[in-house]
């Protein structure tokens, strides 16, 4: 059975222990993201073709945006420290294939990731806790990472964007993009995927999922009303997506979550 997850909200960013007994599906996020291997059976990150080890010796570094899936390779539960920085998704394009996405973990960031995780299973994490894993990631990715002049993006592409982030509910429909952007279907999917690095509907779909990680975790709102402001049909269909696409269902994501930055 699913375990919960267990998340801390710090100032820099969300820090999530997950168990994952499963694979979860293609999905991206605006930030940029690291997973560690905390126990349990490794564990693969798929990204553009390619497939990379989570073991215990590696760390896997997402890019903001960068679709990934990850995929089981047992039948029993990984429990992976998920590591989600806010780090400025500038870059808003596909991975370069000179960007290092699994490395080696260093033994000391390992130590750091299983004493938080100690501190998480018994809910006394701090601000100071989260706020440090995550500027030592920020700093990691900083140091590795060129954060020069990034190109503009289309206009017509940036009012798409604009126009999902500000309407979450009308995430899959196709004939509003178009019309948004005044471009041919065709030429509208081309474009977005040369701007943004994603599909429009991975793209919409992250923002569903992001917009229902911040409102699970600093609401109270019933989680019906959550997913009918987020475009479900149902509720039904909304814990699907959320298992699908995060590895919990939102009512054990609520559990698990605290604020700390406040």
């Amino acid at each position: 059975m699913m375990a919960d997850p267990k998340i801390i909200i710090g100032g820099r960013g969300r820090i999530a222990l997950l168990s994952l007994d499963g694979d979860v599906v293609e999905h991206a996020h605006p930030q940029a993201q690291a997973l560690i291997k905390i126990g349990g059976p490794d564990r693969v990150v798929a990204i553009a073709g390619r497939q990379y080890v989570l073991s215990d010796e590696t760390v896997i570094m997402l890019p903001p945006w960068v679709a990934h899936a990850g995929l089981a390779l047992a039948d029993q539960s990984t429990s992976v420290l998920s590591i989600n920085t806010g780090v400025p998704a500038r870059a808003m394009r596909a991975v370069s294939h000179d960007t290092v996405i699994c490395r080696a973990l260093d033994p000391r960031l390992r130590r750091a990731a299983i004493n938080l995780e100690d501190r998480l299973m018994r809910r006394d994490s701090t601000a100071g806790d989260a706020d440090e894993m995550l500027e030592s990631f920020s700093k990691a990715w900083s140091d590795d990472h060129d954060r020069g002049p990034i190109a503009t993006v289309d206009f017509r592409i940036r009012k798409v964007v604009e126009h999902i982030r500000s309407a979450p509910a009308d995430a899959q429909n196709v004939a509003a993009w178009t019309d948004v952007a005044g471009l041919s279907r065709q030429h509208f999917f081309e474009l977005f995927r040369e701007y943004i690095g994603v599909t429009p509907r991975l793209y919409a779909n992250s923002i569903r999922l992001e917009r229902a990680l911040d409102w699970l975790g600093r609401s109270t709102t019933p989680i019906r009303q959550l997913s009918h402001s987020l475009g479900f049909r149902a509720p039904s269909h909304f814990t699907r997506f959320f298992v699908d696409n995060f590895g919990s269902t939102p009512r054990a994501y609520r559990r698990g979550a605290y604020v700390v930055e406040e």
